[in-house]
């Protein structure tokens, strides 16, 4: 097993991946993906919403459904590494995950190149892959068509988690379905789905106690 990836990437991953004590389970790690060109797809989804991030200068030599656990995430937002340098990857190579300074363009797969300091490495630790279903995304994109929305509702705290995408975001919604879509990265290389909480149901009138506020 062989993946490496853009380590800010993690920390979207983690907000769309599925919690413990979700009541609708759905994926407890990162789905990888080769790309069938070049880079690797990343994806997390709880059964509310999914993220899918394109990483054209990843790399993936299996499809796998990894764990994120909380020393990985907490290395991932280091910004440098024990020497300085600027912690840029994170690299899975057989059944261990490391959080380096390292460079696609420059250096390749960190246990290849024995001129890679050591103190270049902030985290180091073995991972598992997660005996799971793959998600299928392409049924939930296939299904969007953009239009004004006529019903939905939608927790807060997702429309929240859409900050983590990028500074700048493009949004569209997905006619009565009501599903949000958000674009954001730099490159636009991700993608967020965040499904409405209730179907049916729009503001209409104000509640009634608004006629007595002063």
């Amino acid at each position: 097993m062989k993946i490496k990836f853009n380590k800010d990437y993690l920390q979207v991953l983690a907000k769309f991946k599925a919690k413990k004590t979700d009541v609708r389970q759905y994926l407890q790690g990162l789905h990888v993906k080769p790309h069938p060109e070049q880079g690797v797809i990343l994806t997390a989804a709880d059964g509310h919403r999914l993220v899918v991030i394109y990483d054209k200068y990843g790399s993936a030599d299996c499809e796998v459904i990894l764990p994120i656990s909380a020393a990985l995430l907490s290395a991932s937002k280091k910004a440098k590494s024990p020497c300085k340098l600027p912690l840029e990857e994170i690299q899975i190579v057989d059944g261990k995950a490391y959080v380096l300074h390292s460079s696609t363009y420059e250096r390749g797969w960190f246990f290849e190149d024995c001129e890679i300091n050591e103190l270049a490495v902030a985290h180091v630790e073995y991972i598992k892959p997660i005996d799971g279903k793959y998600p299928n995304i392409k049924r939930v994109l296939d299904g969007i068509e953009f239009a004004p929305a006529q019903n939905f509702c939608v927790r807060p705290d997702y429309l929240g988690d859409l900050q983590s995408l990028g500074e700048y975001l493009s949004f569209g919604i997905c006619g009565n379905d009501g599903k949000i879509v958000a674009v954001g990265g730099n490159d636009e290389e991700i993608l967020a789905v965040v499904m409405p909480s209730v179907i049916g149901y729009e503001l209409r009138k104000l509640p009634d106690f608004a006629k007595h506020c002063v």
